[in-house]
């Protein structure tokens, strides 16, 4: 039985804007329904991208869309539709709940939460909207150049990426939420030197056009990547003890851990939700880990999640044992929990499911001089060029190697994957620093079929052993 449905008839009254005119129907429509639960998520998206390759502008898109996505809890079951900036907010109320009850008594109950009600606006020093798209361009054909000036025989590319929009959430229980956000981000990518190396540098913000302007840093430090690497040699594989940066150790967490944490894949898993139930001990003492959406500045943040739950702090891990896991308002309710408003959807055409915000591991007390000497002899690995998991193993590459022995840094090596079994890869950590830094790229999360969810991540510098190396 299908769930949802598009392409609702219009409502007609074109004179208000299309957000605020979707809210207020929703405000009235929402109360006089007798169903289990009602959820109307209204959202306004003006996504721009800019992508200079070389010499040559590839792309500079704008797009804006506005809609709503309607969910009706009826006898334990979902129904749902979405519809476009004229849609009928009544009609989609309606046919979310005919189609719950076509699909017969279910086994969702929700958990309890207070209703929210508030606005969250944050204050933007270099407004996004008030910055040209030909300044936009110009700034990216500009570090284009740099990159190419700088490296020799290089094949550059700039991505600029930006999301402004808002974001309403109103329910059947009295919350009634707005957020507004202004996200922008920018990769810059070279390919040279004698060995034709791929070097790279991936930031992203909440806030406005300041956070992308002189940035030639990012160019320095991928000019001093290069240089390092095409004078580099080739790692031993096997079991290797490795002292990783704090954007790996934020990688790491996030593909090792973060994901069996999210509760809706725990229901679906039953051996593993036994294996991380909580109080058991999976790491080192000095090992905490958090989700925490009030970091408000970096993408993974946010105030309200899409089911109107205010964002916040969540401890994953305590002194090396599981405390607590991820929620929505359904897993929250399905295992007698309280939701951790981590339920978060990529956009108005998709429902809401458990995904993290930012995630992180907590600084321990150990200097990075301490982790090396600990580890007199292994590996340095900085910098990330992706990671991944199947749920039962991980890896990770990182961008940046360089042997250590006798307790200090000393030769480069070309990158290195590290990998293993995610349920071993906590246990592995021998010792956490005190060097705290969170991350975030221009793109970020996949789950399902719901990719490039704003996500951040860090943690300090730490300390593995017996990983395997390649």
């Amino acid at each position: 039985m299908p769930t949802s449905t598009r392409g609702l008839l219009p409502e007609g009254d074109g004179d208000l804007d299309s957000f605020d005119r979707l809210r207020d129907a929703a405000s009235r429509a929402i109360g006089g329904s007798p169903v289990d639960f009602l959820e109307v998520r209204i959202e306004k998206k003006h996504l721009m991208e800019v992508l200079q390759v070389g010499k040559e502008l590839d792309r500079a898109t704008d797009h804006r869309e506005t809609g709503a996505y309607v969910r009706a809890l009826v006898d334990g079951s979902w129904g749902s539709a979405w519809l476009p900036a004229d849609g009928n907010v009544p009609e989609a109320i309606e046919l979310a709940c005919l189609l719950a009850r076509e699909r017969g008594a279910g086994p969702v109950a929700l958990a309890e939460c207070p209703a929210s009600r508030g606005v969250f606006d944050p204050p933007v020093i270099e407004p996004l909207a008030d910055v040209t798209t030909r300044e936009k361009v110009f700034l990216c054909r500009r570090y284009s150049e740099l990159l190419a000036s700088t490296i020799r025989q290089a094949s550059t590319r700039v991505h600029f990426r930006q999301v402004l929009g808002a974001r309403a959430v109103l329910n059947s229980r009295g919350t009634d939420v707005l957020e507004r956000h202004s996200l922008c981000g920018l990769r810059m990518e070279a390919v040279g030197g004698q060995h034709k190396t791929h070097v790279s540098r991936d930031i992203a913000y909440r806030g406005g056009f300041e956070f992308v302007r002189h940035r030639e840093d990012l160019v320095e430090q991928m000019v001093e990547s290069l240089a390092e690497r095409d004078t580099s040699r080739t790692v031993e594989t096997g079991p290797c003890s490795v002292v990783i940066d704090p954007q790996l150790a934020g990688v790491l967490v996030h593909e090792a851990f973060g994901h069996v944490s999210e509760a809706d894949f725990l229901i679906a898993n039953p051996v593993v939700s036994d294996a991380l139930r909580r109080g058991r001990k999976i790491g080192v003492e000095s090992l905490s880990i958090v989700d925490d959406a009030t970091h408000f500045g970096l993408p993974g943040s946010c105030a309200y999640d899409d089911e109107g739950v205010p964002g916040q702090r969540t401890q994953l891990v305590s002194a090396g044992r599981i405390v607590d896991r991820m929620h929505s308002l359904e897993t929250a309710g399905m295992m007698g929990e309280k939701s951790t408003g981590n339920a978060r959807a990529l956009d108005h055409m998709h429902p809401p499911s458990v995904r993290m915000s930012c995630t992180y591991v907590e600084p321990g007390s150990r200097s990075l001089d301490a982790l090396l000497g600990q580890m007199g002899r292994g590996l340095y690995l900085r910098g990330s060029l992706g990671g991944a998991t199947d749920m039962s193993r991980f890896s990770f590459t990182a961008e940046e190697a360089r042997t250590v022995s006798g307790g200090r840094i000393r030769k480069p090596l070309r990158p290195v994957t590290i990998s293993g079994r995610v349920f071993d890869v906590l246990m592995s950590i021998a010792a956490v620093g005190n060097d705290l830094s969170l991350h975030s790229s221009i793109g970020g999360c996949s789950k399902g079929e719901q990719r490039f969810m704003p996500v951040s991540y860090g943690g300090p510098h730490l300390l593995l052993e017996g990983m395997e190396v390649s």
